[in-house]
């Protein structure tokens, strides 16, 4: 049977006793914070969506209108090869403020070609000084460009399908994700690729039921075989619980529990990047 993992808070503090803090820089010992769920691969601005959100326009309503993803899509194209530096910017900020590890999608490309530069551009920040350890994670199906929508659809997704398989096999990336969802991708496109992840021993993370109750919570314990794989469902507001059918042998993680395991650091006094 799956298993479902929740978090608690110990009953009793076990904090041990530390010598008095002298001087005017009292230190701070503390776990190195993991980012699990970033698209920090991105550039460009959606501050314009803001007064439609203030109008009562709703995410899926601005998509329509080429806001939201699509719109990020248009501003990595125009970035190309600026995308590294400002990754690499955003990554070191991120470690400034105690973040160790963090997972790094792309998805906003949403062309093989822009994909590839995501992936590029993520690779070479998590080779950069100064920066959390990555974790990277390809996200094949987050939105249409919009050339795919309507008839291009199915053409769309055998490419996105067929990119996954490529991209698993190059060894780079440690998770597959899809955005499940109404107006998004169906229980079934997912499940395409999440099992060529499987196949490759990558493993799987999907952004399910957002905005409606697809049927998405059902995707990990019907399709993950293999105990080693770590399957991990994102902003499931409106998906309800389903019984666990197949197998089962995965471990499906809510979105306060990583599924990265942070690597272990040496405590540390004064801000991060100190001697």
């Amino acid at each position: 049977m799956a298993r479902r993992s929740s978090s608690s808070a110990p009953s009793r503090p076990s904090l041990r006793r530390s010598p008095p803090c002298r001087g005017s820089r009292a230190p701070l010992w503390t776990a190195g914070l993991v980012d699990a769920h970033t698209h920090a691969a991105w550039v460009g601005s959606r501050h314009g969506e803001y007064a439609m959100k203030l109008r009562g326009e709703g995410y899926e309503a601005i998509a329509a209108k080429g806001g939201g993803i699509a719109s990020t899509m248009r501003a990595l194209e125009a970035a190309g090869d600026t995308l590294t530096e400002v990754l690499v910017g955003r990554l070191r900020r991120m470690r400034a403020m105690g973040v160790t590890t963090v997972e790094v999608k792309t998805g906003y490309g949403l062309r093989p070609a822009l994909e590839r530069l995501q992936l590029a551009a993520i690779a070479a920040a998590a080779r950069a000084d100064g920066v959390p350890r990555v974790v990277p994670t390809f996200l094949a199906l987050h939105a249409l460009p919009p050339e795919s929508r309507g008839e291009g659809r199915a053409a769309w997704i055998d490419a996105a399908v067929a990119l996954t398989r490529e991209v698993c096999a190059e060894g780079f990336v440690r998770f597959v994700d899809a955005y499940v969802d109404r107006n998004a991708f169906s229980v079934d496109e997912a499940r395409r690729v999440g099992r060529i992840a499987l196949e490759a021993g990558v493993g799987v993370r999907f952004h399910v039921g957002q905005f409606a109750d697809v049927g998405g919570a059902e995707l990990a314990p019907s399709s993950a075989r293999p105990r080693s794989i770590t399957w991990s469902t994102f902003h499931r507001r409106a998906s309800t619980p389903s019984p666990v059918r197949g197998s089962g042998r995965a471990s499906c993680r809510s979105p306060r529990s990583s599924s990265v395991r942070p690597r272990r650091t040496r405590p540390r006094c004064g801000p991060p990047g100190s001697a």
